[in-house]
């Protein structure tokens, strides 16, 4: 299922988004609280696995509406917990600080509370992430615990 914003449009990841994902793993900004950029032939096996996503998990690429420039991966899926569901994003440099990140993920929030009807949605972000951690707070998130995980210590968000 495709989502329209007001500058951006989300659509299910498809075989020609592979070298834009191969672009924002590769990106140490963009993996600088995801545990560093991540190798192509990696990546390559890790997109296989987002196209063959369950339809409980949905993974959208995120392009803007007048140049279908890529943004970045917007995703809904199960929490390593495996209790929730999780949103997490991860958006090229280029366009943050300009309010994408807010617009795709509470597209992705409104679409997880209103067309699937969960009623809580979490997300995990390292505790030093200040800009996720602000972005989740402005979406109407808010923290619930502190633990360690991946070696650093993350802080989880719940929409409830």
């Amino acid at each position: 299922m495709s989502i329209t914003t007001d500058r951006c449009r989300l659509t299910p990841v498809q075989a020609s988004d592979l070298p834009d994902v191969v672009r924002l793993r590769a990106d140490p900004a963009v993996r600088r609280h995801l545990g560093g950029p991540v190798r192509e032939e990696i990546v390559r096996k890790q997109f296989v696995e987002m196209l063959a996503r369950p339809q409980a998990g949905i993974c959208w690429a995120v392009r803007t509406l007048k140049e279908d420039a890529f943004v970045g991966l917007v995703t809904l899926d199960d929490h390593h917990e495996g209790a929730d569901t999780e949103v997490s994003f991860e958006l090229m440099p280029e366009f943050w600080g300009l309010g994408y990140a807010a617009e795709s993920v509470g597209a992705a929030l409104a679409h997880a509370r209103d067309t699937l009807g969960l009623p809580r949605v979490v997300a995990e972000t390292q505790a030093s992430n200040t800009r996720s951690r602000r972005l989740l707070e402005r979406l109407g998130m808010r923290p619930e615990r502190r633990l360690t995980r991946f070696g650093a210590e993350q802080v989880l968000y719940a929409t409830e």
